[in-house]
């Protein structure tokens, strides 16, 4: 069946930690994902509608463009004022080997002005920036990745069969030897919930207390079966080269946000 599911992310990159210095130690910053704020403006009107399909309310494709905006015009005045300040920079390193004449002296205190000038616009709008950024990786954040063309709108009572794999028992008993389907025994076949149930390997009320409905508990040959097919696929995936990990329990908030 084909659910309503997240197919193509927002998601552009995560920016490499930099790295700073300490009283001489490496610390290095929380890696920070990068969303691609130029498709989310370009395609805003598809994104909230998507968003909408998805019953995602507080997803502002419209806003974010306009923070986007605003982040690139604060990105132009930033190289301005800094070009101004390299070319203030460079007169003066002309005119101090000429520092003897009262014009020169009259000049290098203009374009010390203008440097400072320069200099003070530039931590303005890098206090700027920072807000403007801010705003926009939250906003961005709240935008869900957009589904498939092809995924039904609405919940599992919109979903459809894509494909079935293997022939469907029109049978109500199993098979003697489990294949056979012209030598039957008595007993019947029976669906996830009862056979699990029957075997006592799960605990759903349990898992419903904890964690809400359609969640359970593995217990018993449940949870030994579990972790025997978690060991397969990790050995299947170990000879084929991938790095097995296992990871911290939590994460800091700034890691969860991106």
């Amino acid at each position: 069946m084909l659910f309503p599911r997240r197919a193509i992310s927002l998601l552009s990159r995560t920016h490499p930690a930099p790295v700073y210095r300490a009283g001489g130690l490496q610390v290095r910053t929380l890696l920070q994902a990068s969303f691609d704020y130029k498709y989310i403006r370009d395609n805003a009107d598809q994104l909230l509608e998507n968003a909408t399909n998805r019953n995602v309310h507080n997803a502002r494709p419209h806003h974010v463009g306009e923070l986007y905006d605003e982040y690139r015009g604060l990105l132009t005045q930033t190289n301005e004022h800094r070009s101004a300040l390299n070319a203030a920079s460079k007169e003066m390193g002309v005119l101090a080997k000429s520092m003897s004449d009262p014009k020169s002296k009259s000049a290098m205190l203009d374009l010390r002005e203008r440097a400072r000038v320069a200099k003070q616009a530039i931590q303005d709008i890098k206090a700027q920036l920072t807000e403007v950024e801010s705003r926009l990786r939250n906003e961005a954040a709240k935008i869900p990745n957009t589904t498939h063309p092809d995924t039904p709108i609405g919940d599992e009572t919109k979903a459809r069969v894509v494909r079935t794999h293997g022939d469907l028992h029109n049978i109500k008993t199993v098979p003697v030897d489990g294949v056979n389907t012209l030598e039957l025994s008595n007993v019947e076949f029976q669906d996830h919930y009862d056979l699990v149930q029957r075997l006592g390997i799960v605990d759903m009320e349990a898992g419903a207390r904890v964690a809400g409905s359609r969640f359970h508990y593995w217990r018993g040959g449940g949870a030994l079966l579990e972790l025997a097919l978690v060991q397969y696929a990790m050995t299947r995936a170990a000879a084929a080269g991938f790095v097995p990990h296992i990871t911290p329990d939590a994460a800091r908030s700034s890691v969860v946000d991106a």
